[in-house]
């Protein structure tokens, strides 16, 4: 089953020509699945969205690691991207999807102490 997938359907479902093929399979594969589950972000704009869901659960992965080893973490959205690329010297027609600061805390706090909202008056149990 995973040699089919990897080997039948990731090439298919990432193959297009010209943009459209990609039309085909969002209507194949939308028939397909009024019969049977299947994967349904064939074009490219789901792609897209796809490519940015997956690296944002890779850097929720990376902040509970940096956690586990005693670092603190911050993901920073609304980034100079521009900068960002230009940096790492990525392409200009790559996407960042967010950027996270990592470091040791400051006791004291950047601004000011540090404060918690009691976890009891977030947190209900259902």
């Amino acid at each position: 089953m995973a040699l089919n997938y990897y080997g039948k359907l990731i090439p298919f479902t990432y193959f297009d020509f010209l943009g459209i093929f990609g039309f085909l399979k969002y209507w194949f594969f939308q028939v397909v699945g009024l019969f049977r589950p299947i994967y349904r972000q064939v074009r490219n704009s789901d792609m897209r969205i796809v490519a940015h869901k997956s690296a944002a659960l890779a850097a929720q992965n990376f902040m509970i690691s940096m956690a586990a080893i005693g670092y603190d973490t911050c993901p920073m959205e609304g980034s100079d991207t521009l900068r960002v690329k230009n940096i790492l010297n990525l392409p200009m027609g790559s996407e960042i999807n967010m950027v996270i600061g990592c470091g040791i805390r400051d006791e004291s706090g950047i601004y000011g102490p540090r404060f918690r909202v009691p976890f009891e008056t977030v947190y209900k149990e259902v």
